[in-house]
């Protein structure tokens, strides 16, 4: 048994090291992919702030503005209705979302030890709670004693209108689809159905509940749905014109330009938050990376560390020293890979990073002669 379990550690050990591999050469591409694309993106939004026009009427489809990157400000609005049948709701909004959650019976379960024994067990727990999702009781362990229904009286959407205007231009699909200022819609009344009620919060109904029992003592298959919308308003547009609706405008970096928010904001604070969020795309593919390439540069010991395992006095210290070189030498390969993605793209920065990365390699070397 023990000698089936050295070989079983050992394996999985090596397929750990293999798998280490895959995350080094995995980090390293997203390293060079990430600060392309960073750098494209950063100039492609340089190249539209200069370019923008600020257009005053937008009442009025310019045929001089025809494929130019515009500035449009005003109300985005539709003739459609939107409809919820089950509950006869029609609102003139641009969105519509129903969250519908169902009072569940849920398991949970936990492993024990067995006093006395070095065997398990297992043991299951049950309560109620508030699901969007359905919790399959034939698939429990006490399932006779804790059944849900099969299946959602109810289900939740989110539907859109199929177009939306500000002034004299139609927004495109891709505009609509993007819109997610997303705000608590309140009702007044819904069509009468048995076992159905409003939940009124200071005045205003802002829940539907639908069962045999009550908001505040629900049964097992009641229903409670909430309700948000997208409202007609103010938003803000920077795209390229294209007869009486817009498209993505592409830069010289081959990077697109297409944004809308909500609020009247100008051309320089929409590009100001997309310059902010290519910063923060930029820092989050950074960082993964980094954990990245550390865990495949750790993996990389792992044979080492599983057979420290068997000696429980190296066992602690060879895991530390394991963690610790590793670390050491995935932040001088980040630091090398970034250097060489800059030396592409700009190279005096990149320079300095290989020098900071050198410099790293040889210090740790030379504390490590030390120590020895």
């Amino acid at each position: 048994m023990a000698k089936h379990s050295f070989f079983s550690k050992i394996s999985g050990s090596l397929m750990g090291l293999l798998l280490g591999l895959v995350f080094i050469a995995g980090s390293i591409y997203i390293i060079s992919w990430n600060e392309g694309r960073t750098i494209k993106t950063h100039k492609g939004l340089v190249q539209g702030l200069k370019e923008v026009y600020t257009s005053q009427n937008i009442n009025y489809v310019s045929p001089e503005n025809e494929g130019k990157l515009l500035h449009l400000i005003g109300e985005v609005h539709s003739n459609e209705t939107l409809v919820d049948r089950d509950f006869g709701i029609r609102v003139p909004y641009l969105k519509l979302q129903r969250n519908v959650e169902m009072y569940q019976w849920r398991e949970k379960s936990e492993q024990r030890t067995i006093p006395g024994s070095d065997e398990k067990e297992t043991l299951y727990f049950y309560d109620k709670t508030w699901a969007a999702g359905l919790h399959k009781s034939s698939q429990f362990k006490e399932a006779d004693s804790h059944q849900n229904p099969v299946a959602f009286k109810f289900g939740s959407f989110r539907e859109s209108v199929s177009k939306a205007k500000m002034g004299a231009h139609d927004l495109s699909g891709k505009q609509l689809a993007r819109l997610n200022n997303w705000a608590d819609f309140n009702f007044s009344e819904i069509q009468q159905m048995e076992n159905t009620q409003l939940i009124n919060r200071e005045g205003q109904a802002s829940t539907i509940f639908h069962g045999t029992g009550n908001f505040e003592n629900p049964n097992i298959g009641d229903i409670r749905i909430k309700y948000k919308a997208i409202y007609p308003g103010n938003f803000s547009i920077v795209a390229k014109q294209k007869l009486n609706t817009f498209e993505a405008f592409k830069t010289d970096k081959d990077t697109e330009i297409d944004f809308i928010k909500p609020g009247s904001l100008s051309a320089k604070e929409l590009f100001d938050s997309a310059f902010s969020q290519n910063t923060i795309i930029k820092w989050l593919l950074r960082v993964g990376s980094f954990i990245l390439l550390f865990l495949g540069v750790r993996m990389l010991f792992n044979p080492i560390t599983a057979l420290a395992s068997y000696i429980p006095l190296v066992r602690n210290i060879v895991n530390f020293g394991a963690g610790l070189i590793s670390f050491i030498l995935a932040f001088s390969i980040w630091l090398i890979a970034l250097g060489l993605s800059w030396i592409y793209y700009r190279p005096l920065l990149g320079v300095i990073l290989l020098a900071i990365a050198v410099l790293v390699v040889v210090l740790s070397s030379n504390r490590g002669k030390q120590r020895a």
